[in-house]
């Protein structure tokens, strides 16, 4: 498989997760406009694809935590608790990450709390479903050209491909789940950071 073709399956991957997600996902530009939201978004708070447009995040989005614009850059997804205000002007409560996309442009992702209750009762369907997920990822991972690993916050690998295997002759099992810099090993001989 080319890279060409590989950005392609990442492409069509990025859109299955923003079209299939219970949460309501939503792209806002620097000035807070909504310029995409899934289809959740459009089901749960009535709006129509024209009216979103027309409305700035903090018209659907109440947060005593958060507002727009962004005082600077966003250094941490945590979460904030907040209100999505439907078209009709019934609340959904929940809390909500802001991810930052570059140049400005943020994700929001918002879980309604009956969402979270409903996690919890089927918990183990869902880390199922986590499950079944990362193994579709490490698949897709594992099929890039060039070698590649993921690190967390902390720093542990989270995915060794088989390039990287190659290049390094160290096998993923040795290294996912190792923290503490040790994807750094290979490359430096000493624990540093280097990304």
């Amino acid at each position: 498989m080319n890279v060409s073709s590989m950005i392609n399956v990442l492409n069509d991957t990025y859109r299955i997760f923003f079209n299939y997600s219970d949460d309501y996902l939503m792209v806002i530009d620097p000035d807070g406009n909504c310029i995409e939201a899934n289809p959740t978004v459009y089901s749960g708070l009535q709006y129509l694809k024209d009216e979103l447009a027309a409305k700035n995040i903090n018209d659907i989005l109440r947060s005593t935590e958060f507002s727009f614009p962004l005082p600077g850059k966003i250094k941490e997804p945590s979460p904030y608790n907040g209100e999505l205000v439907a078209k009709n002007r019934d609340p959904i409560s929940g809390f909500f990450r802001l991810m930052d996309c570059g140049q400005g442009y943020s994700l929001i992702i918002f879980r309604d709390h009956s969402r979270v209750q409903q996690d919890i009762a089927g918990g183990k369907e869902t880390f199922d479903k986590l499950l079944k997920n990362d193994e579709h990822i490490n698949t897709i991972i594992d099929f890039l050209p060039d070698p590649t690993f993921i690190i967390d916050k902390e720093n542990k690998i989270l995915a060794w491909n088989s390039a990287i295997e190659q290049l390094t002759g160290i096998n993923r099992k040795e290294m996912i789940g190792k923290g503490d810099y040790q994807y750094s090993i290979p490359f430096y001989g000493i624990r540093k950071p280097g990304l």
